[in-house]
């Protein structure tokens, strides 16, 4: 009975295991980004109103700042909820499915770097996955055996979902239906699931006069939503290798373009790029988005060919596809809303019709299912490599360092750089005493007059002498803007600044850094920066510091 209930827990608990080493390991390596720092702010900051936008996470994150405010401390928290979720995830699959099928689903989810990524976040993500899967869990219970337990956790996690993003709304249509149908015959239960349908919409309510009132989110959606792309075939059938083992085909199309692009290519060179350590991993990730296409095939096929035995994984289907769905309808007729990161709240659900689809394989086929899981362990492993070696933030940190680690007594910063990232990264990570100079952008194309006074200085940053050697970081448009830099370094400092050293500090997902060390030279020009200008060497690309 012992060496059973071992054999029985053993896979779960090495599932665990690893979702915990993954989650902690280098949590604090790399700096905040941008949407981090809009966190801080606005835990720091916080105070409940009415109406409200996804409030709950920054209540939480501003109860988690009591005890800590490093980096590493302040993602704990969504680590914490990510590691809740993998086994919640775990029990899902064990209930919808089998005991095989909860594992696996657990295992592609710990493993995932998409999943790792936004456990390391200041942000909501965690918490979303977290609360729903808890909520189809709770539902689950409730649609087998009802007990109003089991409605009471589904109602608590599903206001706490809305109140976390306001996509996972859509969550709801799925809930509906299954409420409806299991319970259209039994009249008691349908009429309490319509009433906590209601609860649960009204407390909604304030966030959908949050939407419509306009101000930061309505500015939101008509500047950054709506400068999103509507999503092509390339990104739809994407997702699934995004939340599976998270190589953006993307990534890997950019980092093919000069095959294309360059028309100085000979045929040798274009022939060598064709079989590039790049180009077969493009192929060989298309060729995997193909084999994961086929294992939903195979779980969805189940659902018509064994209808009695699949009802629980029915369910499973409903809130993972109808969400889907309707995200990609609104992408094209509304705001383009298609981003991995809102729609985790339903990427369980797409793991767990994989695992299912994966164990029917296994029974029909074992062979074939070998193939398809070393080709799953080679492509998250490629996944994992390039997470952990890839910086994926803007390196703010990186910046900070090679100043401290290179600076001397009469050397000055100047940081370009839009209000929220100078306020909340350079902020944050530079503690020295230089004086710092901050200059603003202007609608992201600065218009800057040779007046002092049309710049934003920091406090205290003024200084009657000048420098010796100036650190001029830049952040985003550092090349088309470059004439202004150099106009700045005259307008604030009295002098012009020659390169004398430049690095780039790159990242895969935000925007780069331009950190270069200037010194006086009174009889230069306002030249443009080149790319390749200045002696120093340029940083390795998307390496982790």
């Amino acid at each position: 009975m012992k060496d059973s209930s071992i054999k029985q827990w053993l896979p779960i608990t090495i599932v665990m295991g690893l979702a915990i080493v993954l989650r902690f390991y280098q949590l604090g390596t790399e700096g905040v980004h941008i949407d981090e720092m809009l966190s801080i702010r606005d835990s720091e900051d916080f105070q409940f109103s009415f109406p409200y936008n996804r409030p709950l996470f920054y209540m939480l994150l501003n109860f988690w700042m009591q005890f800590g405010s490093s980096d590493a401390w302040l993602r704990s928290m969504s680590v914490v909820f990510t590691i809740g979720a993998v086994w919640l995830t775990y029990r899902l699959g064990c209930r919808v499915v089998g005991e095989s099928t909860g594992v696996i689903a657990a295992l592609m989810m710990a493993l995932s770097p998409l999943f790792i990524n936004h456990a390391q976040e200041i942000r909501m993500y965690g918490l979303i996955t977290f609360l729903s899967v808890a909520g189809s869990l709770a539902l689950c219970h409730f649609l087998e055996r009802p007990t109003y337990l089991a409605l009471g956790l589904w109602i608590l996690a599903r206001i706490g979902l809305l109140l976390s993003n306001a996509n996972n709304v859509l969550i709801l249509l799925p809930d509906t239906i299954l409420l409806a149908w299991q319970f259209r015959k039994q009249l008691h239960w349908f009429v309490v699931s319509a009433v906590s349908m209601g609860v649960v919409s009204l407390s909604f309510f304030p966030v959908v006069l949050s939407m419509t009132a306009g101000g930061a989110y309505g500015e939101y959606m008509e500047t950054t939503a709506g400068q999103y792309s509507r999503p092509g075939l390339l990104a739809v059938v994407g997702e699934l290798v995004q939340v599976t083992v998270y190589w953006p085909l993307r990534n890997l199309i950019n980092s093919n373009t000069i095959a294309l692009e360059n028309e100085g290519l000979s045929d040798t060179s274009l022939l060598n790029k064709l079989f590039s350590t790049q180009a077969l991993s493009l192929l060989f990730y298309a060729g995997f988005t193909l084999v994961l296409i086929g294992i939903l095939a195979v779980a969805l096929y189940s659902l018509v060919a064994d209808q009695q035995r699949s009802e629980k994984l029915r369910w499973v289907a409903f809130w993972g596809l109808l969400p889907v769905t309707c995200t990609l309808i609104l992408s094209y007729i509304s705001d383009p809303i298609w981003k991995s990161r809102y729609l985790l709240f339903v990427d369980p659900y797409l793991l767990i019709l994989l695992a299912a689809g994966f164990v029917m394989i296994w029974y029909w086929r074992r062979l074939l299912a070998m193939v398809i899981a070393v080709a799953y362990f080679v492509a998250v492993s490629g996944g994992l490599s390039a997470y952990y070696t890839t910086s994926y933030r803007t390196d703010w940190k990186g910046a900070v360092e090679i100043i401290e680690e290179n600076k001397q007594p009469n050397d000055a910063i100047l940081v370009y750089s839009i209000p929220l990232g100078y306020d909340y990264a350079f902020q944050r990570y530079y503690q020295g005493s230089l004086p710092v100079y901050h200059v603003e952008f202007k609608n992201q194309i600065p218009q800057f007059q040779a007046d002092k006074q049309s710049f934003r200085v920091q406090d205290g940053a003024e200084s009657s002498q000048t420098p010796d050697r100036l650190w001029l970081l830049c952040w985003s448009n550092c090349n088309k803007q470059a004439a202004e830099l150099d106009r700045m370094s005259q307008v604030l400092l009295g002098e012009s600044f020659e390169i004398q050293d430049r690095q780039v500090l790159k990242s895969l997902e935000y925007v780069w850094i331009d950190l270069s060390l200037r010194t006086p030279n009174s009889t230069q020009s306002f030249s443009p920066l080149a790319p390749d200008q200045g002696s120093g060497q340029i940083s390795p690309v998307y390496t982790r510091r």
